[in-house]
């Protein structure tokens, strides 16, 4: 292979799994255990769930995981290549140059797409975002 990682790198690359995988599962246990509660207290007073704030909630989590579904994917590829899995030097080359700069700026999504979330689903936040362009 071109450029043999060190055993250094294959150690930040394993913690890195570590912690965008249980960091997803974070994400997502929380949304759901929110949601729950939040259909139960609802229900307790006799009120319904809002729809909109569900929708909302969901799919800020689910934007959150995909988001990091690209740098976990480079660090799987990193990972199987050290044990012993082969892949054209080519593509391990491109996959930790090019790959992997493009699944980080890929995790910026999720900001930048919490605006428009926001947008769509709230109805408070569009008077506000169009008050503070003005």
């Amino acid at each position: 292979m071109v450029g043999q990682p060190s055993r250094l790198t294959s150690t930040y690359a394993a913690i890195n799994f570590t912690l965008i995988t249980g960091s997803t599962a974070l994400v997502m246990g929380t949304t759901i255990w929110l949601t729950v509660i939040a259909t139960r207290m609802s229900k307790a007073r006799g009120n319904q769930v809002k729809l909109r704030g569900v929708v909302t909630v969901i799919s800020i989590a689910i934007l959150f995981c995909l988001s990091f579904l690209p740098v976990t994917a480079v660090y799987v590829v990193f990972l199987m290549g050290q044990k012993g899995f082969t892949f054209s030097d080519g593509f391990y080359q491109f996959l930790f140059t090019r790959g992997r700069t493009l699944a980080i700026h890929v995790i910026y999504l999720n900001n930048i797409a919490n605006v428009f979330i926001y947008f769509a689903s709230i109805a408070s936040f569009r008077p506000a975002v169009m008050a503070t362009l003005r």
